[in-house]
């Protein structure tokens, strides 16, 4: 069997065929950014999302709509990290059998029934969250220090130098592969190793900005 896939004339992938493949490979890069807003809706609530990162789902709670509870505390969030350069503290308080969680003392969320599943506490539920949001809290508040900024700006510089290196070395398969084909096939032979190699080049930027 020869080292190359030959394909014939007659049956080259046409080039929507390969226009349609780079889309849904896109599209499949780009379904966990379009995902990572500050709310997302579901058919039960909407997930609670702070620098990309989900948190939690909350319900529906009296005269407000999953939607709003997820907003507003999103809102509460990124305002905190905004304004507040000390500490940020979640707490949870028990008031009138209400549990409810607290940011440096401003009411963040109130623990419905409809937010925990059947047989689990409130108080419980809102240990988990508050939790939950202290360490999402530790974490942006880190990666907005200009220490982390610094780290992460070389990380982007060598990510990009190493993409750099692997497109060279791809670029160069990819010459080399053409030639070794059209002498063996002639002009105008193609082979499935070339739409590997370009689709690995795709792949590769992708990966590179999404980093």
């Amino acid at each position: 069997m020869s080292k190359y896939f030959s394909v014939p004339k007659h049956y080259k992938l046409p080039k929507i065929f390969l226009l349609a493949c780079a889309v849904l490979l896109c599209l499949s890069f780009l379904t966990p950014v379009w995902a990572n807003s500050s709310e997302v809706v579901t058919t039960e609530g909407a997930t609670v999302f702070l620098d990309g990162h989900p948190l939690f789902e909350v319900s529906n709670y009296g005269n407000f709509s999953a939607q709003q509870r997820a907003k507003r505390i999103t809102n509460i969030l990124q305002e905190k990290l905004a304004q507040d350069n000390q500490p940020l503290n979640v707490t949870v308080d028990e008031t009138n059998n209400q549990i409810i969680l607290r940011i440096n003392n401003r009411h963040l969320l109130t623990v419905a029934e409809n937010d925990v599943i059947p047989g689990m506490p409130l108080a419980e539920q809102g240990e988990i969250w508050a939790q939950q949001i202290q360490v999402a809290l530790n974490r942006a508040q880190e990666e907005r220090t200009p220490s982390y900024q610094l780290w992460a700006s070389k990380m982007t510089i060598i990510v990009l130098i190493i993409a750099l290196i692997i497109q060279g070395v791809i670029f160069w398969y990819i010459r080399r592969s053409r030639k070794l084909i059209i002498q063996q096939f002639g002009p105008g032979s193609s082979s499935w190793k070339l739409f590997v190699l370009y689709l690995s080049q795709f792949v590769l930027w992708i990966a590179a900005f999404s980093y």
